[in-house]
């Protein structure tokens, strides 16, 4: 982002929530593999396989290397870019009423918003 953002230019970044995303209470929308000894800091730079499902159930598998709300904030930094704003937006109830998959998901933090701009 630093290298195409002019000075003071702006920049938005919908992330999964570095907090959250390898919880178990996501019911069977998201689901990660190992995270029996899962630790906030003590798994950072881990990498864990798992799934997602689409709202019609169709399963998609990813992975994640592990990282803390620390580490974006510092790679921000040195990329010379401020975070303005932070939002962790709940799950919404009517996505989660129309989609079953999802029941388990609202009122949740599964995403993380960061707003920021190139510093001068």
């Amino acid at each position: 982002m630093a290298g195409v953002l002019k000075q003071d230019g702006s920049f938005v970044l919908l992330m999964p929530h570095p907090a959250f995303e390898l919880c178990t209470d996501f019911g069977e929308a998201i689901q990660y593999e190992g995270t029996e000894n899962y630790s906030y800091r003590g798994s950072r730079g881990e990498f864990f396989n798992g799934v997602v499902r689409s709202f019609d159930g169709e399963v998609m598998p990813i992975g994640m290397y592990h990282s803390t709300l620390d580490d974006h904030s510092a790679g921000l930094a040195a990329a010379g870019m401020g975070i303005t704003k932070l939002v962790e937006p709940d799950f919404p109830e009517r996505i989660a009423e129309k989609y079953p998959v999802f029941r388990e998901l609202p009122g949740k933090h599964d995403c993380l918003i960061l707003v920021g701009q190139k510093l001068p």
